[in-house]
């Protein structure tokens, strides 16, 4: 593990070392030094998993399209020289918190989580890259049943080493490419996605694993100043990458093994709102 991360770390710096050019002009230019965030999710999920799904489990209900379950999700982003950046980015649920011993059910408050993203942009006639390592913490994470688990320190899984490669051509529909390298077996993830728009901000990825196709996710929405509503499905050609089995039972339950309840398609709404601190440098 810990060779994996100086070779990771190692793999940023060198990127860091690529030339970037300048341009300089007699007139101001505005230099980005912050951006910040926060996002309100009618449910939480990543990767075309549902990560809330327990609270359906707990109360016996099948798996739909649509399932209610907020989340408050903030970011702050701090813009260094060359390029460099820091994103702290959380997530913590809004209901269904605490954990119900007689249900055997695990409170949604131990998903409370804050990853730690260290960054590098450059671009050059190829396109424009990122290199980043992403590192995951989360709160009072347990998992297994709710009636041994005790209040836990915050606990942190393996960071993933990513790259971006925003494509050179059709910059109108913004394709690029991105890979989230991890050291744990199976949790490597691939990207290919398209967006764009400012009044109506919109975005198609397909997003796969070594076993394939994971999720095709998109979302379509309508911007007024710094709020952002916008809707979104995540597509789910496989139920065996998104926790089921391939008759679409959900695994982690067994008093479900007879029921069915795979959706091959979710649904959840986001409601954003954020902005930039900017400085001016230069001439006039």
């Amino acid at each position: 593990m810990k060779k994996w991360l100086n070779i990771t770390l190692a793999a940023i710096m060198l990127a860091g070392a690529f030339p970037v050019a300048f341009s300089v002009s007699a007139y101001a230019q505005e230099s980005k030094i912050m951006a910040y965030g926060v996002d309100v999710v009618t449910d939480y999920v990543a990767r075309g998993q549902d990560l809330y799904i327990r609270t359906l489990v707990r109360d016996g209900q099948e798996h739909g399209a649509l399932h209610m379950e907020p989340a408050v999700q903030p970011s702050l982003t701090f813009f260094g020289p060359n390029g460099v950046s820091l994103n702290l980015w959380g997530s913590f649920a809004a209901s269904n918190r605490a954990d119900d011993k007689k249900k055997g059910f695990v409170g949604l408050g131990r998903d409370d989580e804050l990853d730690y993203t260290l960054a590098y942009d450059w671009s050059n006639k190829l396109g424009g890259f990122t290199t980043a390592l992403i590192y995951y913490t989360y709160m009072h994470a347990c998992y297994g049943a709710s009636d041994s688990c005790a209040y836990q320190e915050p606990s942190a899984v393996a960071p993933d080493a990513m790259i971006k490669w925003a494509l050179p051509f059709a910059k109108a529909m913004g394709p690029y490419l991105q890979h989230y390298a991890n050291s744990v077996p199976g949790a490597s993830y691939t990207v290919l996605g398209i967006g764009g728009g400012e009044t109506i901000p919109w975005g198609l990825s397909v997003g796969s694993v070594v076993e394939g196709v994971k999720d095709i996710t998109g979302k379509v929405g309508f911007a007024m100043g710094p709020i952002t509503v916008a809707a979104n499905m995540a597509y789910r050609p496989n139920p065996m990458l998104v926790g089921y089995d391939k008759d679409g039972k959900y695994l982690p339950d067994p008093s479900k093994n007879t029921i069915k309840d795979y959706p091959p398609a979710i649904f959840w709404l986001t409601f954003s709102w954020g902005g930039e601190v900017v400085e001016k440098t230069g001439g006039k």
